[in-house]
């Protein structure tokens, strides 16, 4: 299984196939990550202000709706698991965290966690 960094332009092809399925203003929430600084830079240039980037707290993990989610599949939905190989591993994260689309409440719950003001 090949991998590879997630770039400033992998952000923002993402978050262009988003705006298109969307199609209204997007609110983004992003730690740090110097792909997201790339993708702020150049989101703004080509949207202005129909897409607003807010950057959390330098270290501030229990703000991040992501960390909630991937603590829930961690030290919740794995704790116990024991992959077979990488293959497995990277299977059953996947299935987690896809699950997760059936389940609002759940999503839900990591944002009111979060205590973020949106």
């Amino acid at each position: 299984m090949a991998s590879s960094n997630i770039t400033g332009d992998d952000v923002l092809a993402f978050v262009q196939q988003l705006r298109r399925h969307l199609k209204r203003p997007l609110r983004l929430m992003w730690d740090h990550f110097s792909g997201h600084k790339k993708a702020a830079r150049l989101l703004h240039n080509l949207y202005g202000h129909r897409v607003q980037v807010a950057c959390l707290p330098a270290y501030a993990p229990e703000l991040n709706v992501v960390e909630q989610c991937w603590g829930h599949t961690k030290y919740g939905e794995m704790a116990n698991f024991i992959p077979h190989d990488i293959n497995d591993l990277a299977s059953e994260v996947a299935h987690s965290l896809l699950a997760k689309h059936q389940r609002p409440d759940l999503l839900c719950a990591f944002l009111q966690h979060s205590q973020l003001q949106l």
